[in-house]
């Protein structure tokens, strides 16, 4: 397996997502000590995605011109990310902790401690479900991240390990699941995290509290 690498070639990604991969970068670089950039290359980031969002916002469905106008505007951002990422490979090749600091999405050819997904999840919502023996866990979608789904943990707050892997455990391919089979009325801690390949290992994001229906 080669060296870890962050993606360099963002073709593939959906108008919106491409805007949410570039905002995410821009922000985990910002005040990043791995990294030191001397040809413009985040100052440019931030311009061309702040001119690509608003043409995004202001006429999402505009007309052939506003849409060719958009779409030259997203490749010139394709072209910045491009820019950076090759700059990030230059400073940091092989360094996982660092890539992944930056973040942009690793290249599916890295190494990544046999696919561990070190980052994780934002924005952990549960709430109490329609059924009194239920919650409804979600977390936000990352772009940068290549996961197979997520896994929520959970356990009563009253008697909650501070070891998060040996909370009961649920997991779906997506990233939103409803627990099933708690106790009506009862404190629960939640936590999320993103799921990698068979035995990867696990990063939960913090726990937050939530209580089920008395029923």
């Amino acid at each position: 397996m080669k060296d870890s690498k962050v993606l360099t070639n963002f073709d593939k990604y959906s108008d919106t997502g491409l805007s949410a991969l570039a905002l995410q970068m821009i922000e985990a670089l910002n005040k990043n000590t791995n990294f030191v950039f001397t040809k413009s290359e985040l100052v440019n980031l931030i311009a061309d995605q702040a001119d690509y969002g608003s043409r995004l916002s202001e006429n999402p469905l505009g007309g052939i011109m506003e849409t060719e106008y958009k779409n030259q505007s997203k490749a010139k951002l394709g072209e910045s990310l491009h820019t950076i990422c090759t700059e990030i490979n230059a400073q940091q090749k092989g360094n996982t902790t660092a890539l992944e600091s930056s973040g942009a999405p690793l290249a599916k050819d890295s190494s990544n401690n046999n696919g561990d997904i070190t980052i994780t999840p934002k924005e952990l919502k549960a709430i109490a479900g329609s059924d009194a023996t239920e919650l409804n866990a979600s977390v936000k979608r990352n772009p940068a991240v290549s996961d197979h789904g997520t896994m929520f943990a959970y356990t009563e707050a009253a008697n909650a390990p501070a070891d998060t892997s040996l909370w009961s455990m649920q997991y779906c391919t997506c990233h939103h699941q409803t627990l099933k089979g708690l106790k009506k009325g009862t404190n629960y801690m939640v936590a999320a995290a993103f799921q990698g390949p068979s035995k990867s290992k696990l990063a939960f994001c913090s726990p937050i509290s939530v209580w089920t229906k008395n029923g």
